[in-house]
């Protein structure tokens, strides 16, 4: 039987990208937040993957990023790598308190229709907030910038080796007088509702992302009347992984955005920035069209 092995990790104290595969990130949602066990064995069966290497695999991506850390117990254990506020070593925090807490914040706020059932719901004012916020001064200015909703439809599985989607993704092109060649940059928006966004793969999710985009933001939905309060780990974990924060909550009916963390820029492979274009314009010949000739490929 495989066992996950430890090795020495700098990426957990270095600052830097973080690249996981849907499979790692599939596996990081089960294990608990708090520091807590939970055995190898539960953690397969829950997610059902019919080769058992497709597990192993997974958990060592965590391990050699310094994420998780191995037990003892029967088939082995692993916990979230929680770091003590004095910056000892790794300890497990008691958090149940603080999720019926926030449980129930959700429930009273969701029956005042201030937050969504479904993280799709805040696709759309997103997407729109970001073509009247950021895409129009590009295009004012003559340059090219395009907007979608990227998440993989609901009830289907990525396909393997697609690109780990975005919820929402932006292209802009940049052209200047005497620059040669014109800019491609790509932001990549990971959205979360108001009960997920604190969790601490919210920002693991969207830092994978960086493996394509030049900018990769966070966005969480967040409520008026009982704000959102993330935890010093979750802060420093976004700085460390320069992950952009975007808060979106409902203000008299219509959603009002606050940029609380911006993105450093972090310049994808050329070869994983064309990968993931070829997705992006995908059966939009129009678009693509247009992209070419912003590019000057036309």
């Amino acid at each position: 039987m495989r066992e996950l092995k430890e090795k020495q990790v700098l990426s957990s104290k270095e600052k830097g990208k973080l690249e996981l595969s849907d499979k790692a990130i599939q596996l990081l949602r089960l294990i608990p937040e708090d520091g807590s066990y939970v055995g190898n064995t539960f953690l397969r069966r829950r997610l059902g993957w019919p080769a058992e290497d497709e597990y192993w695999d997974a958990g060592q991506e965590h391990l050699d990023k310094g994420l998780i850390q191995t037990g003892k117990g029967r088939g082995g254990s692993v916990a979230l790598v929680v770091a003590s506020p004095e910056g000892g070593e790794a300890r497990a925090l008691d958090i149940t308190a603080a999720e019926e807490i926030v449980s129930e914040i959700e429930e009273k706020a969701a029956k005042r229709a201030e937050l969504v059932s479904d993280e799709t719901e805040l696709y759309e004012p997103l997407k729109k907030w970001i073509e009247s916020t950021l895409g129009r001064p590009v295009e004012e200015v003559g340059d090219y910038f395009l907007v979608k909703i990227t998440a993989s439809p609901s009830g289907r599985k990525r396909e393997s080796g697609q690109w780990s989607r975005p919820d929402v993704t932006s292209v802009q092109v940049n052209t200047y007088e005497l620059v040669p060649h014109p800019d491609v940059e790509v932001s990549s928006y990971e959205v979360k509702r108001y009960g997920d966004a604190s969790n601490l793969s919210s920002v693991f999710e969207a830092a994978s992302h960086s493996r394509w985009a030049h900018f990769t933001y966070l966005v969480v939905e967040d409520s008026e009347t009982a704000p959102l309060a993330l935890s010093e780990r979750f802060e420093q974990e976004l700085l460390r992984y320069d992950v952009g924060l975007i808060k979106m909550f409902k203000h008299d009916g219509s959603y009002k955005f606050v940029e609380d963390l911006e993105p450093s820029f972090q310049p994808p492979e050329s070869k994983d920035l064309d990968e993931l274009l070829k997705g992006f314009f995908a059966s939009d010949g129009k678009n693509l069209r247009k992209f070419k000739q912003a590019i000057g490929k036309a």
